[in-house]
């Protein structure tokens, strides 16, 4: 199992979203004679190419699953129960249920009926661990909210520098874009920091680019966004509320650029956070990445929307007349964690809610 879940992890989150990551393994007489992981939403699942690759040596295997296999019909490819049923395994292990309504519980149901027999929880944790994003998605229908700021010793998040974070902390950044299916700002980064928020590899643009959301309540970026480098470097939303004029939104859609704006804005005047979290799960957003100013923080921290977050403390005191990495009320985290990036220092925080 613990090899079946490494598969999974080999494949990237963006590449599978909005299905889960799964690894399978058969095996026969004591030895692996297929595994697969799923490579891409919308291609076929782990348990159909490894039931392939192994052929009619299938029958009478044992399959390792890190997910209980898929049994609705709805959906991009066969069930693929029907297809371990049909190849006739005599055992599965399967790490975890798969949360989805469609599925939980059902799927180990008709192995059994099927005379299959089925244990189940094997590395569990571990397997929920990896698929923590597609269940949050399954369960809410909004996406998973990842929160990362970078900040100094006093709690700031510019300075003099251009950089606050280390070169270790900006390759971790890398890491936690290449795992999102969307990275969200505000107005105010985009206008002061002109930013890519790209994946890059030695420096260079991923082929796969997450989309950019921008907080933007009146679309008062709209003379200059076709001219900056977020519009030119990848998919890009920008969020606003009936308050924008039309004339606004319709530069915004002249230059290709996708406008959604909120039916209402919230008691503020801004966008309303649970609608657009609500929009973006319509639109197959799992994985959400938070990478805004203080203000933005502060909206998503206040109002409850973030599930784990990622605070980079650099060794510096940026002084009184740096932007503020939180302007809230009092707010205590447990479950914390810390590592060192060099100089820097890594909090990870998991907001755990029912």
């Amino acid at each position: 199992m613990q090899k079946a879940l490494e598969l999974a992890q080999s494949v990237a989150h963006v590449r599978t979203a909005p299905n889960p990551r799964v690894g399978c393994i058969l095996v026969k007489r004591g030895r692996v004679i297929a595994q697969a992981a799923h490579q891409r939403f919308g291609g076929p699942h782990a348990e159909a190419i490894a039931l392939e690759k192994a052929g009619n040596k299938a029958e009478g295997a044992t399959a390792y699953l890190t997910l209980e296999p898929c049994c609705h019909s709805d959906k991009k490819t066969p069930p693929c129960v029907q297809a371990l049923i049909g190849a006739g395994i005599a055992r599965a292990v399967i790490a975890c249920k798969d949360k989805n309504p469609r599925v939980n519980g059902r799927g180990i149901r008709m192995l059994r009926k099927a005379g299959i027999a089925v244990t189940q929880g094997i590395l569990r944790a571990k397997a929920q661990e990896l698929n923590r994003f597609f269940f949050h998605w399954v369960r809410t229908g909004r996406p998973f909210v990842t929160l990362k700021m970078a900040a100094s010793l006093d709690g700031r998040i510019t300075s003099a520098h251009r950089w606050l974070s280390n070169q270790q902390a900006l390759r971790f950044v890398q890491q936690l874009r290449k795992e999102s299916d969307a990275i969200l700002v505000g107005k105010d980064t985009v206008r002061n920091d002109d930013p890519r928020l790209t994946v890059r590899n030695n420096k260079k643009p991923a082929a796969l680019q997450p989309l950019r959301v921008v907080l933007d309540s009146r679309l008062s970026l709209a003379d200059r966004m076709p001219r900056m480098r977020l519009s030119r470097n990848g998919p890009l939303l920008l969020a606003c509320t009936p308050a924008a004029p039309m004339t606004n939104r319709e530069k915004m859609r002249k230059a290709g650029i996708d406008v959604w704006t909120a039916p209402d804005a919230d008691a503020r005047g801004h966008v309303p956070l649970d609608g657009l979290l609500d929009e973006l799960g319509r639109r197959g957003i799992v994985n959400l990445l938070v990478e805004g100013g203080g203000k933005t923080a502060t909206t998503f921290l206040e109002q409850e929307f973030v599930d784990e977050a990622w605070f980079v403390m650099a060794p510096l005191l940026s002084g009184p007349q740096a932007a503020l990495l939180y302007s809230g009320k009092e707010k205590r985290f447990k479950h914390a964690q810390v590592r060192a990036l060099g100089d820097d220092a890594l909090f990870h925080v998991r907001m755990l809610r029912g």
